[in-house]
């Protein structure tokens, strides 16, 4: 990791309490709305440091786009383990990956739950969410933590995946993985077109394997079990192992009733993300950004060691595989294009289409992203944009303006001008470079993920 970037990471990052982006370019006049941000930010206090990406502090961001005029507010989320630390100005528990000796034990799952992963509009609320428990609620305009989020008296703390899928008809699924409170079970979560919850469901795992994400078909539900396998451990991340004489597996869930379908193994693999899912001629297929072992978390994502933060592991690979349901056959095709944080027109979920995400082009040293990738799946045409060598590309959306206009917006951060910012691009003409930029004056941390909701 190099030093520009590691101090950038572990220095803290103050909350922005609205400041105007520097713009450049052409902002259409009709692009209006906020793009939500989140991200793991607060690694040190008082001299003691995390060590492991995962166990920042979440904090969120809003860009609010009016034509020409961007502005930027974040906030750190209130939650239970933010504040009773920040009272004490020290670190009090082992993290995800980051033990203490002298930590106080946890209580729940909600304990350590930083909410630093995503920021979703779930119904009309707005959710800060980890994967090991509970969704928070902001407000939307202040960025303010309103509460803890339990969505039935059962399910209090109850793991709430940080990628929850909203379906054609307005309702949103996601699942819980319980591994990390020691059970090889998932949990099923739909709700309704309001946020309520409307089911829940229990599925048996043959074995605890990590899950970060999950897909959607039309008629299914499709978790990918990976062969990095859990055992008790110091910390979370600390009790995984990769298995690569084991095999992985996908397991089909019908929407109707909820019950497994169909579990298909594969070679052992690894995935943070998946693009879409769609049945077509009797086959579902389905697209992933796959890594052939588990280094990308368990090496990859470290802090405090010499080959930390983006060394240590191979790029992952964009890559389609093609089910057969009735017989358990599959063929997987690669497409050799290094692209992670998938994304893809949510309006026309369930057909095949051009993926886009953040791509590492071989200009950089340490696996981490640095341009804006495209690649349809079956076509293999492909488009990249790769932006100067300090910069780190981060999780693209696609967005569209008031006249129905589609763009694809991308946040980056400036390693040596320690800054960041917001480039616009026409879908069409990726390759072209961004039509619009947007920069801050003050750094902004590495984020994870979010999305873009029109006004």
């Amino acid at each position: 990791m190099s030093t520009q970037l590691r101090s950038l990471v572990l220095s803290p990052i103050a909350e922005d309490p609205g400041s105007e982006l520097s713009a450049q370019g052409h902002w259409p006049a009709d692009l209006h709305g906020t793009l939500f941000r989140n991200g793991p930010t607060l690694f040190s206090r008082n001299g003691d440091s995390q060590d492991h990406l995962f166990d920042g502090d979440g904090m969120v961001h809003a860009y609010r786009i009016n034509g020409g005029k961007i502005r930027h507010r974040s906030r750190y989320v209130q939650t239970e383990k933010f504040v009773q630390e920040q009272q004490a100005n020290k670190f009090l528990y082992s993290g995800s990956a980051s033990a203490r000796t002298a930590s106080l034990p946890m209580r729940t799952n909600d304990t350590i739950n930083m909410a630093n992963i995503s920021v979703r509009k779930v119904g009309k609320r707005y959710y800060a969410l980890w994967e090991g428990g509970s969704a928070y609620e902001i407000d939307p305009n202040t960025l303010a933590t309103r509460s803890r989020i339990t969505l039935s008296p059962e399910l209090e703390h109850a793991p709430f995946s940080a990628h929850p899928l909203q379906d054609t008809n307005g309702d949103t699924w996601n699942f819980g993985s319980l591994v990390n409170i020691g059970q090889a079970k998932t949990l099923l979560y739909q709700l309704g077109p309001n946020g309520d919850l409307k089911r829940k469901q229990l599925i048996d795992m043959d074995f605890p394997g990590y899950m970060h994400a999950f897909a959607l078909s039309q008629n299914y539900i499709i978790l990918l079990n990976t062969a990095c396998i859990h055992q008790p451990a110091e910390t979370f991340v600390g009790g995984y192992t990769f298995h690569q004489d084991k095999p992985s597996q996908f397991i089909f869930i019908d929407k109707n009733n909820l019950e497994v379908k169909r579990t298909i193994e594969v070679p052992a693999n690894f995935v943070f993300h998946f693009g879409n899912a769609f049945e077509e001629g009797g086959k579902l297929l389905l697209t992933a950004s796959e890594y052939n072992n588990a280094n990308i978390m368990l090496k990859g994502m470290a802090l405090n060691t010499h080959d930390g933060l983006g060394a240590g592991y191979s790029a992952g690979n964009m890559v389609q595989y093609e089910f057969e349901l009735t017989t358990g056959h599959y063929k997987k095709s690669s497409t050799f294009v290094d692209l992670e944080f998938p994304q893809y027109d949510l309006t026309k979920p369930y057909l095949a289409q051009t993926l886009f995400g953040a791509g590492e082009t071989g200009n950089k040293k340490n696996n981490i992203a640095n341009a804006l990738v495209a690649i349809n799946p079956t076509t293999l045409h492909h488009q990249t944009f790769s932006y100067a060598k300090s910069i780190i590309a981060e999780e693209p959306l696609l967005v569209r303006s008031k006249t129905n206009q589609q763009y694809i917006i991308q946040t980056f951060i400036d390693v040596k001008n320690r800054n960041g910012g917001i480039a616009l691009f026409e879908p069409a003409r990726i390759a072209n470079g961004p039509i619009a930029l947007a920069t801050t004056q003050a750094p902004i941390p590495l984020g994870f993920h979010g999305c873009f909701v029109a006004s």
